[in-house]
């Protein structure tokens, strides 16, 4: 089932809570969604509801296609020489100064423990 076919079923389902059909409706009309639209989806909505809200976003965007990063590394700094663009940490080699340092020990012993 596609997401414009969740969400056409939420929107048409009597029971719905009235506060989360009208976010419901600002999805599929491709308004944006407020602080307190997001608020009251934290509060009030079940997980899977807003699953639905963001497959819909997100076939709207990309269609069939979803891609996933996961990795496990622990980063001894975090100025960087790269600017990847879904890095929201790194310091760029020039700003060094304001970057976050891990002495060697302490970083080989984190490393031991895992």
């Amino acid at each position: 089932m596609t997401g414009n076919m969740q969400l056409e079923l939420l929107l048409n389902d009597p029971q719905l809570d009235p506060g989360l059909k009208s976010i419901a409706g600002k999805v599929s009309r491709g308004e944006r969604v407020s602080e307190e639209d997001g608020l009251y989806l934290f509060e009030n909505a079940p997980l899977a509801y807003t699953g639905i809200l963001a497959n819909f976003i997100r076939e709207k965007r990309h269609g069939d296609q979803t891609y996933f990063n996961r990795n496990f590394h622990i980063e001894p700094t975090n100025v960087c020489l790269y600017t990847c663009t879904f890095c929201s940490y790194s310091r760029l080699i020039k700003k060094a100064g304001r970057g976050l340092g891990v002495f060697h020990r302490r970083y080989h012993g984190h490393r031991q423990e895992l």
